[in-house]
């Protein structure tokens, strides 16, 4: 205001009870509650954003396909992945058949998954698993997943297989 000659304290915060009653501004506990409010959701904000995982990862049994016999009594099932990649770097990432120790996976195409930062990678794979080690028509598998041999999450699936006992029950935990 001293630049262009005018008196000081024209431009200020202030409401018009303040300017007519010439008093300064003050804290009132409205103002403190919603400051705390702010504070607290910043807070859960900044906790959420900490906590998050730097890799999401999707396994999924391709719908509408059955499982296939193969010779030496094992079957395979055909599934599809979608792994996100939520860091500012590339990642090279490997999957693990954990449950049932049996099993093996088999690419479809390559095998190595990169998933470059900020994207996703999609493609298939077989599971393959001995007839011994399917004992309910939906048998869980648990699947780890692996960033330059670092364990970055586990991944939840169901294999579908031929019920060899007419007496199981089939197994809808997934």
């Amino acid at each position: 205001m001293e630049r262009l000659d005018m008196p000081k304290g024209l431009i200020k915060y202030a409401s018009e009870y303040n300017i007519v009653n010439k008093t300064k501004f003050r804290f009132t506990a409205r103002i403190i509650a919603y400051t705390v409010v702010l504070v607290i959701l910043f807070g859960i904000f900044t906790t959420l954003l900490a906590i998050r995982s730097d890799v999401e990862a999707t396994v999924l049994r391709t719908s509408g396909m059955m499982y296939q016999t193969l010779p030496d009594n094992k079957v395979s099932n055909l599934y599809t992945y979608q792994i996100i990649n939520k860091t500012f770097k590339n990642l090279p990432v490997q999957l693990r058949l954990m449950e049932p120790k049996e099993g093996e996976i088999k690419w479809v195409g390559k095998e190595s998954i990169n998933v470059n930062q900020d994207s996703l990678a999609e493609g298939e794979f077989f599971i393959i698993l001995p007839q011994s080690e399917i004992k309910y028509t939906k048998t869980p598998l648990k699947i780890d997943l692996y960033s330059n041999g670092k364990f970055m999450s586990h991944i939840k699936t169901s294999f579908l297989g031929p019920n060899i006992n007419a007496n199981n029950k089939t197994n809808d935990k997934n």
